[in-house]
């Protein structure tokens, strides 16, 4: 069995892939003869036409890729996706990053019940040899959520976030938050 001493972790809509957003619900509608209603972004996001691969031009997010591959390539990291998307949801899923022809240790679909970073906790926990984790995410929110986890633990890890964007991916060495408020569509 292989010595495991870092694991990266992956989250799949705009950070893996490049997904369709909520804006595009109304397009599912009109190309389903508006039988599908998506009056939220989740309703949107739980159902399977949100990441079907004929309606949608879902591509792949470089270097996020080429990263993920050399994890994938790498015998002593562990290559694990999370993703808020639900566990209903995960044929979809796997179809869509089977298209990368590398895959992922494991894969966890967590819907909105579970945070990552308490599932990324019971890999580090599995594995308790690995000192280094790469995470990759599209959101502030979760960066932050994982951050508080890791300062709360005795263990220190090194610890890496990339944080993609719209069209860059920065590796953040230090950030602070002043001000959250919470977005609502009108």
């Amino acid at each position: 069995m292989k010595k495991l001493t870092k694991i990266s972790v992956f989250d799949l809509d705009e950070t893996v892939a490049r997904m369709p957003s909520y804006t595009a619900s109304k397009y599912v509608e009109k190309s389903t003869d508006g039988y599908f209603l998506f009056p939220t972004p989740y309703s949107f996001y739980d159902h399977p036409l949100s990441m079907d691969r004929s309606i949608h031009n879902i591509q792949f997010i470089s270097p996020v890729l080429d990263d993920w591959q050399r994890s994938v390539l790498d015998i002593k990291s562990r290559t694990i996706l999370i993703t808020h998307r639900t566990e209903q949801l995960r044929p979809y899923v796997n179809q869509v990053v089977e298209k990368a022809v590398f895959g992922f240790d494991a894969i966890y679909c967590l819907g909105r019940v579970t945070e990552k970073f308490d599932t990324l906790l019971k890999e580090l926990k599995k594995y308790p040899e690995i000192a280094t984790v790469d995470i990759y995410e599209d959101t502030l929110e979760q960066i932050i959520k994982y951050r508080t986890g890791f300062e709360s633990l005795s263990r220190k890890y090194e610890v890496n976030f990339y944080f993609v964007d719209k069209s860059n991916v920065f590796r953040l060495l230090d950030f602070k938050v002043d001000e959250k408020r919470k977005i609502k569509l009108i």
